[in-house]
């Protein structure tokens, strides 16, 4: 299988007796399986169907009322871990020497945390650590993820709607790829922005702020892509961090970086073009990055 630009998806040895599988956790609203999008999961992670791989949806309700029908976002990680445990122990007991790469995305990211967090306190059945390995894309709970700058751990968010209480990041034997996108505030919140919805309201940076929200928006929730705004030729992505938890597993953190900026993005909607991106990307830049500090995010809790 080719190792795709985030590092092999897998830790072990790729042949004809170990066969690669790819067990998808979708995000919100995603979740079945057909065939757009599991070649939106193939162009995300640089793959094709003939690099040798098997593909595993885990399903799950992938819910949040009332937007996307179903329980609420707390219940639906929940059941997604329960469907992921046990997609995970039958995989394995099919192809016990299988490598076996967890994907998640946004929502279906937070399933897998949740999941490496019950293998490190003795639920579930932990595979193999050379045969199993994790991406988690646009997870919110990662350091600099809005809900962990938001909520301290322990906390119910939205009791009654959300339900969903944060977990800190996993402190797993596993080693594994994390990718945060450049000012999608779900993933990547401005650093200097203090804890707390009221803190988002009254901050010295409203622009960074409406810039992340912008590119939530655009980015997380897939608006520029179904506009054909983002394209593979504006984005490259650069490492952040390599982290050894006190677990075992090494955890490498990527940021894809954003162009132009989320807020430019009316500008292509009227037809500017990109010659106008470089001039608005240099001021918007002096003004919203003071309210980041993406390389003195606590990456590692568990030295």
């Amino acid at each position: 299988m080719t190792d795709w630009r985030w590092g092999p998806p897998a830790v072990g040895t790729v042949g004809p007796s170990a066969p690669c599988i790819m067990i998808y956790v979708a995000g919100t609203g995603a979740v079945a399986s057909t065939a757009a999008s599991q070649a939106t999961m193939e162009a995300l992670l640089g793959l094709t169907s003939t690099d040798g791989y098997t593909s595993i949806w885990c399903e799950y309700p992938g819910s949040l009322p009332p937007i996307v029908a179903g329980p609420s976002f707390g219940a639906s990680i929940a059941q997604g871990v329960t469907n992921l445990h046990a997609l995970i122990a039958s995989t394995f007991a099919a192809h016990p020497t299988a490598n076996v790469c967890v994907v998640g995305f946004s929502q279906g990211s937070m399933v897998i945390d949740q999941v490496l967090t019950d293998f490190e306190n003795g639920i579930g059945t932990p595979p193999p650590v050379d045969q199993f390995s994790y991406l988690a894309i646009i997870d919110p709970i990662r350091p600099g993820g809005m809900f962990s700058h938001l909520w301290e751990v322990g906390t119910v968010m939205f009791p009654g709607w959300f339900d969903y209480t944060v977990i800190a990041i996993p402190n797993t034997r596993y080693s594994g790829n994390v990718i945060f996108w450049q000012y999608d505030s779900i993933s990547d919140y401005p650093d200097g922005i203090g804890s707390g919805l009221l803190a988002m309201i009254t901050s010295e940076w409203p622009l960074s702020v409406i810039n992340g929200v912008a590119g939530s928006v655009f980015m997380h929730f897939g608006v520029a892509s179904m506009l054909g705004w983002d394209t593979p030729s504006q984005i490259t992505q650069v490492l952040m961090n390599t982290s050894t938890y006190s677990g075992g597993g090494t955890c490498k953190t990527w940021m894809q970086t954003t162009y132009p900026m989320p807020l430019e993005f009316p500008l292509a909607l009227w037809s500017f073009g990109p010659d106008c991106y470089p001039l608005f990307t240099m001021i918007l830049r002096a003004w919203i990055e003071p309210a980041y500090n993406r390389y003195g995010r606590n990456f590692n809790p568990y030295p």
